[in-house]
């Protein structure tokens, strides 16, 4: 997930967060601008809602980086 946002404050949600296997959060990050995040899948993981006060967009970019399949 690449950040697009900047000045993005953790009060107004929109968390990368990671999950134990309990479903409890274990870490959760706030979007910094210009900063990508990795990680590797299946991992437990979710986004926080954002507030509907937040005076801006949460803007980001996200994907999936996926071997070939074997021949």
């Amino acid at each position: 997930m690449l950040g697009l946002t900047q000045g993005w404050r953790t009060e107004w949600g929109g968390l990368l967060m990671f999950h134990d296997r309990l479903g409890d959060v274990a870490e959760a990050w706030r979007p910094r601008f210009n900063a990508m995040t990795l990680f590797t899948v299946p991992q437990l993981h979710s986004v926080s809602a954002v507030v509907p006060f937040a005076p801006q967009a949460r803007y980001s970019v996200s994907g999936w980086l996926m071997a070939a399949p074997a021949p």
